[in-house]
């Protein structure tokens, strides 16, 4: 029962601009709410633990009840197992064929490996049974439609609930294997790297010489109905130059979103013209990632987000249980602990130099009126 909870504020709250106006946004759940003076007097109240009967008896039942139903109230003894896991990246393979200036494969490429087929289906078997889970997609870093077992991997998807978000280049993605996605319906959109339309700019940008090729396959996802989505990378003044030029290329087709897709420098890693050369001191802000989406190494395990590149952030495996269990595991409630400023980190940890933390700390994550205090 409610009233046998301690109760705080949620570390998964933002108080954010919206519409003119600021509003209370869950991270967790992906939700916004109106800023009452009445929430915010709880939610301010709460920083510290408090028992809910007091909560009850001081603010009312309906607003404890409605606070705790939203996740904006939090129990004490299971704030930190809290997750939303919606979309699951699965890296299928750990090679790509195009060395992108704004990748680091363009410095350090992985060497070849290839997710075993076991430990595939055991994978989406566990992903098809947790419910919030709604999307897959095959990328890190890698081409996904390079991995020689890509048409299994798509079938086997195509048994389940999920749906596919195929993250590619294009160079690939050639007519049987369009064809084999629209037969199985598992699409939910693709996703395709086009840092220019111009040849010379292309190859500048992305090391690669599969122009032709990759404009037609292009215009076979296109034609084949799927929900495509052309994401211009490069600096501000790349984006400036290619963008426009690339709108105008797509804007006939009603199936197709045009995004400038900012470009990071991967925590850090990259020291070219795309630094960003950003470092937050004291406590971590708060990360949608880790709420929201589990990335999976080849050999299965489960490492914190998409700027470890070097995959060193682990906190479980697939072999450690249903992805319920690897969620709530001490490991990964760390990893939340740490990234939400309940924990100290070290002053090398990969967040300290993310441009999401960054981004999040312009917003405001939380205020200090209500960012709560841990113990």
């Amino acid at each position: 029962m409610l009233i046998t909870k301690r109760l705080q504020t949620s570390p998964y709250i933002s108080i954010i601009s919206q519409k003119n106006k600021k509003q209370l946004f869950s991270i967790l759940t992906g939700k916004y709410f109106d800023k009452e003076d009445k929430n915010m007097e709880v939610l301010e109240y709460c920083r510290y633990p408090r028992d809910a009967i007091e909560l009850i008896d001081q603010f009312g039942e309906q607003t404890i009840q409605e606070l705790t139903e939203n996740f904006l109230l939090s129990d004490v003894e299971n704030v930190w197992e809290q997750t939303n896991i919606e979309h699951m990246e699965i890296e299928i393979c750990a090679h790509c064929n195009w060395k992108c200036e704004f990748c680091p494969v363009s410095f350090d490429p992985k060497l070849y490996k290839v997710m075993e087929m076991d430990v595939y289906n055991e994978i989406i078997d566990k992903a098809a049974r947790h419910q919030p889970l709604k999307h897959i997609s095959f990328n890190f870093y890698n081409e996904p439609t390079l991995d020689p077992h890509f048409a299994d991997r798509v079938r086997k998807l195509a048994q389940t609930r999920l749906k596919l978000i195929l993250f590619t280049n294009g160079s690939m993605l050639d007519k049987e294997k369009i064809q084999l996605i629209k037969d199985l319906n598992v699409l939910y959109k693709v996703r395709i790297n086009v840092p220019s339309v111009e040849e010379e700019e292309f190859v500048r940008l992305t090391g690669s010489r599969l122009f032709d090729v990759t404009m037609q396959n292009i215009q076979g996802a296109i034609d084949a109905g799927f929900d495509v989505e052309i994401l211009v990378n490069g600096t501000t003044e790349e984006i400036k130059n290619n963008l426009k030029k690339i709108q105008d290329k797509y804007s006939p087709f009603k199936n197709v979103t045009v995004i400038n897709y900012m470009t990071m420098d991967r925590a850090g890693l990259l020291k070219n013209r795309y630094a960003m050369n950003y470092y937050h001191e004291g406590d971590i802000c708060g990360c949608t990632q880790i709420l929201r989406q589990v990335l999976v190494k080849y050999d299965g395990s489960f490492f914190i987000c998409t700027m470890d590149y070097y995959q060193k952030y682990v906190y479980g495996n697939i072999r450690d249980g249903e992805i319920a269990d690897i969620m709530k595991s001490p490991k990964s409630q760390q990893i939340r602990k740490r990234v939400f400023g309940a924990e100290s980190v070290s002053k090398d940890y990969i967040c300290r130099k993310c441009w999401v933390i960054m981004v999040a700390g312009l917003e405001g994550r939380h205020s200090r009126r209500i960012k709560p205090v841990f113990h």
